[in-house]
Parts: C-alpha cells; sequence; structure tokens
C-alpha cells in the first residue's frame, strides 16, 4: 500500500492508496497548539517495533488510535501525534519500512523500542535501557544516540542474527551492553531526525539455556512473543509515555 498526506487548512489528511482504484481517507490530524511545526504541519514521533507482541501494548496506550495499513497505527499520547510502526525482525526490514514511512510523513523524531538480549551481567532480565550509542555490527560503525531521560543509558549493538551463543555473546561484550537487530537500520534512515532507542531486556543472549530459544521447537517464539509483550507492558511503556510529556524530549 501507499501513503499519501495532503494539507487541507488546518488539517493533515492521511491517505492510503489500497487496491488499484481505490483511495481511502485513513485518518485526519488536527493541528493544536502543540505539536506543529514551523509550516503549520503537525510534528508527529515515530515509534518503531519489530514485532505485534512489542507494539500491540503500546498501540493500545494510544488516544485517538487510526489503523494505516497494516503496519502503521497513528495516534496521540499527551496531545502529541505519534505513528507507531511494527516494520519486521531484522536490519533490512527496519531500513525498508523506516524509509517508507519518513518519506511521507512529517517525522521529527524517531524511537525504536522493543526486546533486546543483555551482554552484561548486571542487566538481567525486565530491566530498561536506552541507548548512549548504537553500533551496526555489520558495517562496524558506532553513532550517537539520544538518551531517554531517566532511564539508564549504555551502549547498544545492532546484530545481523539473533545472538544465542555464549561465543557470539563475548564477541559482542566489548562492543556493547546489550544486543537487537533494528535500531542501526533506523538511526540510519532518521537522517538529521532526534533519534533515541528504547530496550527492555527479554534474555541473556546465550548466557544460558531459555525455552524462548530452542531451535526445532515450534512453541518457543509463542513464549518468546508472550514474555515480550508483557515486558513491553510492563516495564518499557512508563518510561516511553512519560518521554513523549510536552517537555520532556531535549
Amino acid at each position: 500500500y501507499e501513503i499519501g498526506v495532503r494539507l487541507v487548512g488546518s488539517e493533515m489528511c492521511i491517505r492510503d492508496s489500497g487496491a488499484p482504484g481505490r483511495h481511502h481517507l485513513l485518518c485526519v490530524l488536527h493541528h493544536g497548539a502543540a505539536g506543529v511545526g514551523a509550516l503549520g504541519c503537525p510534528q508527529v514521533t515515530l515509534i518503531v517495533a519489530a514485532l505485534w507482541a512489542e507494539s500491540l501494548p503500546i498501540g493500545l496506550a494510544l488516544s485517538e488510535r487510526r489503523m494505516v495499513g497494516r503496519r502503521l497505527v497513528m495516534g496521540s499520547v499527551h496531545g502529541q501525534e505519534v505513528a507507531l510502526l511494527r516494520c519486521g525482525v531484522g536490519l533490512a526490514k527496519a531500513e525498508q519500512e523506516g524509509e517508507r514511512i519518513l518519506s511521507r510523513l512529517p517525522i521529527t523524531r524517531v524511537i525504536s523500542v522493543g526486546t533486546c538480549g543483555s551482554l552484561r551481567a548486571d542487566l538481567p532480565v525486565g530491566e530498561v535501557i536506552t541507548a548512549s550509542s548504537v553500533h551496526h555490527s555489520l558495517k562496524a560503525h558506532t553513532q550517537d544516540a539520544q538518551p531517554i531521560p531517566g532511564v539508564r543509558a549504555v551502549p547498544l549493538v545492532s546484530v545481523g542474527d539473533p545472538v544465542f551463543t555464549r561465543a557470539r555473546r563475548r564477541q559482542l561484550a566489548p562492543v556493547a551492553a546489550a544486543c537487537e537487530m533494528e535500531a542501526a537500520a533506523l538511526q540510519h534512515c532518521a537522517g538529521d531526525r532526534a533519534f533515541s532507542a528504547l530496550k527492555v531486556v527479554s534474555d541473556l543472549a546465550g548466557a544460558e539455556e531459555d525455552a524462548a530459544f530452542s531451535p526445532g521447537d515450534p512453541a518457543a517464539f509463542l513464549r518468546f512473543q508472550r514474555r515480550a509483550a508483557e515486558l513491553v507492558h510492563r516495564a518499557l511503556l512508563p518510561p516511553l509515555l512519560a518521554s513523549l510529556r510536552p517537555g520532556r524530549h531535549p
């Protein structure tokens, strides 16, 4: 599907082309005193998660939420316009979906959210961290990120494949405190826009056996999805919503 944006007076209309020959009005963003840019266009924060389990608790917390296609939900938090994107797992999908949305909506800030694996003994499952920097393991490139206020800031590494073994964990530990699979691609897409990553530790990245990462077990991914949804709802959602309050964004 394709997203189109058109300014009409004090409203921004977002349309989805849908099937050939069809054109549907999906939602209208009304300009208020807060969250409006210099050109009179609403300033939108893009929140990106990889999985349904990570995005669903956040989507349910949005006010005035509207579905925009299969992957995107529009809404607001504390009067701030928010776009919530489910990009899929991995650097390639994150870059593809991120670029598509960023090219069509007036995004001023990007926040990569979801679960991560801990690479350090002092980061237990359930702890929320924010990235002080993001290292792209495939490109061997590190870039500073904008930490979320009030959350422990650590270096984050984005990897091309899940980290399941102690050997891979030892390789990555000197680079970062936690690993995940989308933030570096989204940071690249964000360009000059403000970029933050907010993650909750879901596993120990191969440090010990984990029933949610059992090769050949079809129920393993379902167990992980349940764990991810619970951790996002309980631990990650409160600091994320707090960071969207007016005046909290640096």
